[in-house]
């Protein structure tokens, strides 16, 4: 019966380890995606527009 608890203590602690450390890591990425957000509104705000783009995608046939 020892041999079942000592098991049950070791995955119990294993899984709090893996839950902390989950918690971390999401509140890690989701800081560095709000400074990527950040950057990201500033250069939209920034960027120049080309009033000449129409979206149109030419292909070039002097390449071949």
């Amino acid at each position: 019966m020892y041999e079942w608890n000592l098991w049950a203590v070791g995955l119990f602690i294993f899984l709090g380890l893996m839950v902390l450390i989950n918690f971390v890591l999401c509140f890690v990425f989701a800081f560095g995606g709000f400074f990527d957000l950040r950057y990201l509104l500033k250069s939209l705000k920034e960027a120049q527009v080309d009033e000449t783009d129409d979206g149109r995608v030419v292909q070039d046939r002097t390449e071949n």
